[in-house]
């Protein structure tokens, strides 16, 4: 029951080629899920750095540790196209954890 009622909150995109999902050092509360398409990983405060390409079932975004919000130590970047994903936003989470007791339970 929890997950079709987390399904529900979920919002489907579709991003162009280029198009910057998060930057680095940017706090975004929400995670995404890769269905369909290529994600880039850089590092642009490191030059070394070998970017890392990434495609469906790929999942990335919201950080907290210890109810700290953590920036992105990325950037992630649409490549070789455009791509499909699930949005799944953190107030949506709290809100299926408010309905369900127990089903979003803290690390």
């Amino acid at each position: 029951v929890q997950l079709k009622a987390l399904v529900k909150v979920m919002q489907p995109h579709v991003l162009r080629n280029g198009t910057v999902f998060i930057n680095e050092d940017e706090f975004r509360p929400e995670i995404v899920f890769l269905t369909d398409g290529h994600f880039e990983l850089t590092k642009p405060s490191d030059p070394t750095f070998v970017p890392i390409k990434f495609t469906k079932g790929f999942a990335y975004g919201m950080r907290e540790t210890f109810f700290l919000q953590e920036s992105s130590p990325f950037t992630v970047k649409v490549v070789d196209g455009g791509v499909e994903l699930w949005l799944l936003k953190r107030s949506a989470l709290d809100e299926v954890g408010a309905f369900f007791p127990g089903s979003v339970k803290e690390g």
